[in-house]
């Protein structure tokens, strides 16, 4: 991680500034030197978070969508303890008028909840509205303070799994003993279902999700020793970016200034020593993540071809792959999907649009299939 040099206003006076107006007291805004959202984590997580998303939701229980949806995409996601995990979920994604993507999804998932989705390094916590920035905020804080603590080393933590009816406090202890801090404190009784983070993620991170659910997060109490304490009211924080971590086409005054509409009270200085943005975390975020990627231009074309096709008694999966590769489009499959890919299909269409080819797949297959421009979603289908 690369530590931050402060330098005073007035070595920025000849350099665009682009402030905003400010809600939180500038001195009141933490100042961070180690930051959680500069490691490679995070940028694939940003990128993956950029990728197209499709798939039709009947009345899906919250926590087994968003498990199957993270697994699908190679990204974790943390649901808060204060969210109904068996809460239904019906939702077609995309929208006609929303940006496919799969951290558009996240929100859109999110909204129908009653609850908001953000980042935490690359881990996506879906929370209470009021709550998920308050998390965000105290991540950085906390890592950053650890860090200092822990001398030039980032306190990372070991892969983290549990068992089913594990209480917060057997995830607190088996933290503490696999990174060797001792964490003071203990959290109310409470149970969750099985589960596991399959990205590696800082020692701040897995603390402060586990933490936000209770209102809570931790702060050093010497070296390697850590303490549990109530949730800061904190949403915003500053540091300096070079601009190698920032993506170039969101410093122009005009994005800068679109990106304060969504945050009015942020703002991003040139220095010499870099860019000083201060703000919370999704202004943070929004300046290093990169722009959706082009749709495969083969998706225009497909709307004028047209494909005769037969198959009989093959793999639907073999099947599906076999298109796959000669039309040119990307699949995505779901494991509960993957699980129906072995059976048999056998199907025929003449003179077909590539829509009706892969609704001819979905009928034999049994399976749901969406497109979306160049990607095909595969998922279970429910049982009405």
């Amino acid at each position: 991680m690369t530590r931050r040099v402060w330098l005073g206003a007035a070595a920025s006076m000849a350099l665009p500034v682009y402030p905003g107006r400010a809600s939180q007291d500038t001195e009141s805004v933490p100042h961070i030197e180690h930051n959680l959202y500069s490691s490679a984590a995070t940028r694939e997580a940003l990128r993956r978070g950029q990728l197209p998303a499709s798939f039709l939701w009947e009345n899906k229980a919250l926590r087994l969508g968003v498990n199957e949806l993270g697994r699908t995409h190679g990204i974790d996601v943390w649901l808060d303890r204060r969210l109904d995990p068996q809460q239904e979920i019906s939702l077609r994604f995309p929208a006609e008028s929303a940006p496919p993507t799969l951290y558009r999804a996240l929100m859109s998932i999110a909204k129908l909840a009653g609850a908001a989705v953000g980042m935490i390094e690359n881990i996506a916590y879906i929370g209470p509205v009021e709550s998920v920035a308050r998390v965000q905020c105290a991540a950085v804080v906390l890592y950053d303070r650890m860090h200092r603590f822990s001398g030039d080393r980032s306190p990372m933590a070991p892969p983290l799994e549990w068992a089913d009816i594990s209480s917060y406090n057997d995830i607190l202890a088996q933290i503490a003993q696999g990174s060797g801090w001792s964490i003071a404190g203990r959290l109310p009784h409470d149970l969750l279902h099985a589960g596991r983070w399959n990205s590696p993620a800082t020692l701040a991170t897995q603390l402060t999700l586990l933490l936000a659910g209770f209102d809570m997060t931790a702060e050093p109490a010497g070296p390697r020793a850590l303490r549990l304490v109530p949730l800061g009211k904190n949403t915003e924080w500053q540091t300096i970016y070079q601009p190698s971590e920032l993506v170039g086409t969101r410093l122009s005054p005009t994005a800068i200034q679109q990106l304060q509409r969504r945050f009015p009270s942020a703002r991003a200085v040139q220095q010499p020593s870099g860019w000083h943005v201060s703000g919370p975390t999704d202004f943070h975020l929004a300046l290093m993540t990169p722009p959706p990627p082009q749709l495969n231009a083969n998706a225009s074309r497909w709307q004028r071809m047209r494909w005769t096709f037969q198959v009989k008694n093959k793999p639907a999966k073999v099947v599906l792959d076999s298109l796959s590769t000669s039309i040119g489009f990307d699949t995505h499959w779901s494991s509960t999907a993957l699980e129906k890919g072995n059976q048999t299909i056998s199907f025929e269409v003449a003179n077909a649009d590539l829509d009706t080819l892969l609704q001819a797949f979905a009928r034999a297959s049994g399976l749901q299939v969406i497109r979306q421009g160049s990607v095909v979603q595969i998922d279970h289908r429910q049982s009405q």
